[in-house]
């Protein structure tokens, strides 16, 4: 299955964020790592690497308990290109 319908505003800005975030290598394998095994410690399933993400993942959650497809996941974040 392809999407073809176009990219919203916030969804070409959140590409760029995250094509210039893996660019430039903001976290290091060894926080990676750290924030793995601190997970284990904690006995935690999830990490979360960027908390700031919750409001989305709380919204693509509630997208799918009520059956509706999916919600603009970058509705809850001011956005700020670049």
């Amino acid at each position: 299955m392809q999407n073809d319908t176009p990219l919203t505003k916030s969804q070409r800005v959140v590409q760029m964020q995250l094509n210039k975030a893996v660019k430039s290598g903001k976290l290091s394998a060894a926080e990676i790592a750290a924030l793995t095994f601190e997970a284990i410690r904690e006995n935690r399933f999830y990490i979360l690497t960027h908390p700031a993400i919750m409001p989305a993942i709380a919204q693509r959650a509630e997208d799918i308990a009520l059956a509706r497809n999916p919600s603009d996941p970058n509705l809850h974040r001011p956005l700020k290109p670049g």
